[in-house]
């Protein structure tokens, strides 16, 4: 298989265009013992950095072959292949910071150093080697010109403070140069790709975290000693709060209970009031029947009254009529002639008697 024809690794995507400064160009960026989450900030920001003229493309991360043959480099008409690699002492603080053990760290990356710097010895003409830390900090212009094009980017592209997290601990970051310290071809494997990592110069007024720093290492060792202070004294908070916790838990225990019992009465007044309200219904129904056999009694009684004054009215006219009839016998009685005949009267009286 020639150079320039190799087959492609997994996952890369195909490359059509001709050539670096015809036009837009895909391009495959590779990846080193880098996480994503210190890979993608320095790939969004080439990607700002080389549009227009290049759109990159995210292939696999480099990692020793099983069958130990030098893997190729992506193929196509590309005659870039960007690979973005760290400086092995910040790469090796970080696979230290996620657990690993500095011996296994070393190893691991030894084995993708090898593998990277074979891939690169054969195809040094397509790839281009590109230290993460360094993308972030450099002037766009810088970068555009170590890879041949012409122009500025098409928007301005500030250089980027790395996140707090992406930063390897300096009491690690020596600990990993003890260790490049230690093994003569993990530390030639480390200076061959410093030498055949482009070297971009920081913007003005922008310096990248130094890769290891005694002063910060001490600093890191001062607060890992106070650790156990610290420890100490957030746990006599956490206890305290504990005390606290618990004593609010036994309050609310005690304000439960108190509200238990106080719907227990609330209970027992509501069956006393509903009983309250039976007896007022009862009532109620008593007074409306004592309301109706009065209303009959009150009609009876008006009934009778209406009777009485109608005897009376009527007695009056009798006693009227009487008064009336007295009067004209009186009147009779005490005409003349009935005073006349009166001798006549007495003498009939005799004679039938």
């Amino acid at each position: 298989m020639a150079q320039n024809e190799a087959a492609p690794l997994p996952g890369t995507a195909p490359i059509t265009d001709a050539g670096m400064n015809s036009g837009l160009s895909a391009v495959p960026v590779l990846c080193m013992g880098m996480t994503a989450r210190v890979a993608d900030p320095a790939i969004a920001r080439l990607q700002a950095m080389l549009a227009p003229d290049m759109t990159l493309v995210r292939g696999p991360d480099i990692r020793p072959t099983e069958d130990g043959r030098t893997p190729e480099a992506p193929a196509g008409n590309a005659r870039t292949v960007l690979v973005l690699c760290p400086a092995a002492p910040r790469a090796l603080a970080r696979s230290m910071a996620a657990g690993i053990p500095p011996s296994e760290a070393l190893a691991d990356w030894s084995e993708a150093a090898a593998t990277l710097l074979a891939l690169w010895q054969r195809q040094r003409a397509r790839i281009r080697i590109l230290d993460p830390d360094q993308v972030l900090a450099c002037h766009a212009g810088a970068l555009r010109q170590a890879l041949g094009l012409a122009g500025p980017p098409r928007a301005p592209v500030p250089p980027v403070h790395p996140a707090e997290a992406t930063l390897p601990d300096p009491a690690l970051a020596l600990l990993a140069h003890r260790a490049l310290a230690g093994d003569a071809e993990a530390r030639t494997r480390a200076g061959t790709l410093q030498a055949a990592t482009l070297e971009l110069l920081p913007a003005p007024g922008f310096e990248p975290a130094p890769l290891d720093d005694p002063d910060l290492a001490f600093a890191r060792l001062g607060q890992l000693r106070a650790l156990p202070a610290a420890l100490e004294l957030a746990e006599a908070r956490a206890r305290d709060q504990q005390a606290l916790l618990e004593a609010t838990q036994a309050r609310l225990q005690e304000q439960a209970a108190a509200a238990t019992a106080l719907r227990a009465d609330l209970a027992a007044s509501t069956a006393r009031v509903a009983g309250l309200d039976a007896q007022m219904a009862g009532k109620d129904a008593s007074l409306a029947a004592a309301g109706r056999a009065l209303a009959l009694r009150e009609a009876e009684i008006q009934a009778l009254t209406d009777t009485l004054a109608t005897r009376e009215a009527a007695a009056e006219r009798l006693a009227a009529e009487r008064d009336a009839a007295r009067a004209e016998l009186d009147r009779v009685m005490n005409s003349r002639s009935v005073r006349m005949m009166a001798p006549f009267r007495r003498l009939r009286g005799v004679l039938r008697g």
